[in-house]
C-alpha cells in the first residue's frame, strides 16, 4: 500500500498540472470517488425506497434546476469557444455508465491535461447540454408545452454526431506533430467510440423498433430524447 501512495504522490507532483492545484474536488479523487459511490447507491437504493410511496411533486424544482443547468452550461460552451476564439426506466446501462464515468475522466483530465486537445468535445457536449436542458426546462412546464417540443426526436441525432466529431478530432492527432500526451487521446478515442454505439442503440431501440408514432405509457410519443424524467434523455 506505502508503494501504491508513494507512486501516486510521484505522479502528481511530476505531471499534475499547478494551475488546477486550488479548483474545488481538485486536490484529491477521494471526493469524487465518495460522490460517484453515493450517486450509484442511490440509484440502486431509491427505486427500493420508493416501491411503496407515492411519487413526489417536483415540479418547481426541476423548472429551477433544468434552466440554471442551461445557464450553467451556455457559460462553459461560451468560455471554451471564446478560448477557440484565441422515472426508474431511467436507470439504465447507459445512464448509469455515462455518469458513473464522468467524474472520474473530467478528474484526470483537469488534473493532468486541462486546456487544449480537450477543449473540442467539451465545447461540443456544453453546447448539447444547453440544449438538452432546455428541453427539460420546458417540458418541466407541464402537457402544455409539448407542442413546443417536437425537436426533441432531433437531440438523439446531435448526441450521435457528437460522439463520431469526437472520433474524427482524435484522428487529427496522428496527422500533425502535437505534444498533447497520447494515452489521454486513446482515453477520448474510445469514449467517443463507446457512447457512440451506446448512443445508436439506444437510437434503434427508441425510433426504428418503435417506430416515430408508437406511444409510450404515459401518452407522450416514444421518438424522445434518453429523458432522465422518463427514461428518454440525451446527456
Amino acid at each position: 500500500m506505502a508503494a501504491v501512495v508513494q507512486w501516486w504522490d510521484h505522479i502528481i507532483e511530476e505531471y499534475s498540472d499547478p494551475r488546477v492545484e486550488d479548483w474545488p474536488l481538485m486536490q484529491t479523487p477521494k471526493t469524487g470517488t465518495l460522490l460517484v459511490v453515493l450517486y450509484l447507491l442511490i440509484v440502486w437504493i431509491g427505486p427500493k425506497l420508493m416501491a411503496n410511496r407515492e411519487p413526489f411533486n417536483l415540479k418547481p424544482l426541476l423548472i429551477v434546476y433544468n434552466f440554471a443547468m442551461v445557464a450553467l452550461s451556455f457559460y462553459m460552451f461560451w468560455e471554451f469557444f471564446f478560448i477557440l476564439r484565441k422515472k426508474n426506466r431511467q436507470v439504465s446501462f447507459l445512464h448509469v455508465f455515462h455518469h458513473a464515468l464522468m467524474p472520474f475522466s473530467w478528474w484526470i483530465g483537469v488534473k493532468f491535461v486541462p486546456g487544449g486537445f480537450g477543449t473540442f468535445h467539451a465545447m461540443q457536449n456544453s453546447l448539447i447540454h444547453v440544449m438538452m436542458y432546455c428541453y427539460y426546462g420546458l417540458a418541466a412546464l407541464g402537457p402544455s408545452m409539448q407542442k413546443y417540443l417536437w425537436w426533441k426526436k432531433y437531440m438523439t441525432t446531435m448526441q450521435l454526431i457528437q460522439f463520431f466529431l469526437v472520433m474524427v478530432h482524435c484522428t487529427n492527432f496522428f496527422r500533425y506533430d502535437c505534444p498533447y500526451p497520447k494515452v489521454f487521446v486513446y482515453i477520448v478515442g474510445s469514449y467517443g467510440f463507446i457512447f457512440f454505439f451506446l448512443f445508436l442503440n439506444f437510437y434503434i431501440q427508441a425510433y426504428r423498433k418503435s417506430g416515430p408514432k408508437s406511444e409510450t405509457k404515459n401518452g407522450h410519443h416514444a421518438n424522445g430524447v434518453y429523458d432522465k424524467n422518463n427514461h428518454k434523455k440525451s446527456h
